[in-house]
């Protein structure tokens, strides 16, 4: 019988926090559980670029997309239409909704309450700043951890009323849980 081999996944992120989160939850995840998040990670903005020019460029067998919904009115047209063309397709993909921002869904799946608790800093930018310069000291895995992450949470949070345009997406949703994964 022929190994089965794990499936090749890219995640596609809209921002450099969101690329440093996903490394820091491979890091997290093998140190939790000894197995390996699969992925590599790419820049795309679902809700502004065209996903047709990138199409061709692809070869993995799973799409995995980091969404913010904090400018949902101005761009919900491009993302409809990006996701309208993977399901003709048939391409595989998964929607990781970030109910808001990656920093409200870091909030509700961590014991900080406000931004400000995470790295002491004020205001949005100056915890975007801090979070990508933890990130590219390969220490924002532990910085998680010494807040208390429940990785179950991620992505897991009800979409709120303002929100129920997406509902017809739903199907696509996962949480970090569902991820693909292989145990080492």
């Amino acid at each position: 019988m022929a190994k089965r081999h794990p499936p090749k996944v890219l995640f596609f992120y809209e921002g450099e926090t969101e690329k440093w989160l996903i490394q820091a939850l491979k890091e997290i995840n093998k140190q939790q559980d000894g197995s390996t998040l699969l992925g590599k990670a790419q820049k795309f903005d679902l809700w502004k670029n065209d996903i047709k020019k990138l199409m061709p460029r692809i070869k993995e067998d799973e799409l995995i997309f980091i969404c913010d919904t904090d400018v949902l009115d101005s761009c919900i047209a491009q993302f409809e239409k990006n996701l309208t063309l993977l399901k003709k397709n048939k391409t595989k993909f998964s929607l990781l909704i970030q109910v808001k921002s990656m920093e409200d869904e870091i909030l509700n799946c961590t014991a900080c309450k406000k931004l400000d608790e995470f790295f002491a800093t004020k205001g949005t930018d100056n915890f975007k700043n801090a979070w990508i310069k933890c990130g590219k000291a390969n220490k924002l895995s532990q910085k998680l951890l010494s807040v208390a992450i429940d990785t179950d949470k991620l992505w897991t949070q009800a979409l709120p009323n303002e929100l129920s345009r997406l509902n017809q997406w739903i199907e696509f949703r996962v949480g970090f849980t569902d991820l693909p994964r292989v145990n080492q």
